[in-house]
């Protein structure tokens, strides 16, 4: 009772809330399917998709490559200002096998890193060699069968 016939003072003191989300990238290809051909020397491009699935945007998004030694790899766009939260971007990234490469399974691996949170994709790639040269052989076997039997009909058998 001496308190409230003393009087208490009321005070207001503003309250301020800060909810700090983040983003949460995911990086694969629209199919979700992480393989594909490409041919020594030449450039494949490769569909990607990157998304952010948390609750702040990510910004300043950019992507790099692990890769072979020698291959080049190229992303179009190589930048991204901001992806919003629960939104998708593609991507696309040029795969240049080296031309030193051999016929086989290698992996590229794909990364996608904001300022905060970084993601990446590992993408097999197998490389085949030009349908150029399996023509050439077809050809050379071709012709080796032609002179045989030209020399069979020719000469006949003695």
């Amino acid at each position: 009772e001496m308190l409230a016939a003393a009087g208490t003072a009321k005070v207001e003191l503003p309250l301020h809330m800060v909810i700090n989300g983040k983003p949460q990238l995911t990086l694969s290809t629209p199919t979700g399917q992480l393989s594909g051909n490409a041919y020594v020397g030449e450039a494949t491009t490769v569909a990607l998709t990157v998304q952010n699935s948390g609750s702040a945007p990510a910004r300043n998004l950019t992507f790099s490559s692990g890769n072979p030694s020698h291959w080049k790899v190229a992303f179009h766009p190589d930048r991204i200002e901001a992806l919003a939260p629960q939104q998708t971007a593609s991507v696309s990234a040029d795969v240049t096998p080296s031309n030193r490469s051999l016929a086989g399974d290698y992996m590229v691996t794909f990364n996608a890193r904001d300022g905060n949170d970084s993601t990446s994709a590992d993408y097999r790639v197998t490389v085949l060699t030009p349908t150029l040269w399996g023509g050439i052989g077809i050809a050379i076997a071709a012709a080796a069968i032609l002179v045989v039997g030209f020399a069979i009909m020719r000469f006949g058998r003695r």
